[in-house]
């Protein structure tokens, strides 16, 4: 559909009528459905259109019943905050995904403590709503173009300045992750989120070194408890990080802070028994040289 030019009414009374008809909620992308929620984004996003912002926000008030909706609008939704969108399409689309996060979050809670729930729809609608927080954080590491071997890939390059610029604009939707993370109870990082959250500290460093830190802390600490912290590539990524610091980026991390989360990213693969964790932190001491 070519939203840049006037569609008439007719079409946005057919889609609505099709998603009423339409009662299963499939996350199949060979569903006429699923074609439907996209274009549902596309008239919040693009047009400003209250019809669509408001089936996004039924979608949301309902994340357990709707899920495989929340998780359709949620990767159109991502697409729009990449690079070669500009703020008029990224600011509106990044608040709607913000507001898509919290859904699922709540979604995932309810499924948790829920018990009447069948095991086979929590198992299907977790796999929805996880799987909104695990492709922003998946998208946002690809579309921020850090890794050289990729970049071939990459349709729209980014510059230092772009990509920090990129980067930025994508924190929001990185604390958020961070934050349902972090529930005590009820919170969920798994490693492979984690890991991809590490990928993208890792290529962002430079611009933000003490923030960087703090957000590889939470990320560790946060998915610990789901065995992050025992990976292999989970520790490369974390030496690659902290050495990056001790190496270029002493002056920027002396601070009380700073080092307490640099003790806190590295106990936990000391915990795991990583020899490479136990050295780094016998080399803190770099930091005032």
């Amino acid at each position: 559909m070519a939203f840049d030019r006037p569609e008439p009414v007719r079409s946005r009374q057919v889609i609505q009528k099709l998603l009423v008809n339409d009662e299963e909620d499939s996350e199949d992308d060979e569903r006429a459905s699923a074609n439907l929620v996209s274009m549902v984004v596309d008239f919040a996003v693009v047009r400003d259109e209250a019809w669509a912002k408001e089936t996004l926000a039924l979608w949301r008030r309902k994340p357990v019943e709707y899920a495989a909706s929340l998780a359709i609008s949620g990767r159109r939704l991502i697409e729009y905050i990449k690079p070669q969108h500009d703020e008029t399409r990224a600011g509106p689309a990044r608040a709607l995904l913000l507001e898509q996060l919290d859904a699922a979050a709540r979604g995932l809670t309810t499924l948790q403590k829920d018990t009447a729930i069948p095991r086979e729809t929590v198992q299907k609608k977790w796999r929805s709503l996880y799987g909104i927080i695990d492709n922003s954080v998946m998208r946002i590491y690809f579309a921020t173009d850090v890794d050289p071997q990729l970049r071939q890939r990459v349709e729209f390059p980014l510059d230092d300045v772009k990509r920090k610029q990129f980067f930025q604009g994508s924190l929001p939707v990185l604390r958020k992750v961070l934050g349902f993370g972090a529930q005590t109870e009820t919170g969920l990082l798994l490693a492979p989120t984690a890991h991809y959250f590490m990928q993208l500290l890792n290529g962002v460093v430079q611009y933000d070194p003490p923030l960087v830190l703090s957000l590889a802390a939470e990320v560790v600490r946060s998915s610990k408890r789901f065995g992050y912290n025992l990976d292999s590539l989970a520790m490369q990524e974390t030496v690659r990080l902290v050495e990056r610091f001790l190496a270029d980026l002493r002056s920027e991390i002396q601070n009380a802070d700073a080092v307490a989360d640099l003790l806190g990213l590295l106990d936990a693969f000391v915990e795991a028994g990583w020899p490479d964790a136990l050295n780094l932190v016998w080399r803190l001491d770099e930091i005032y040289r």
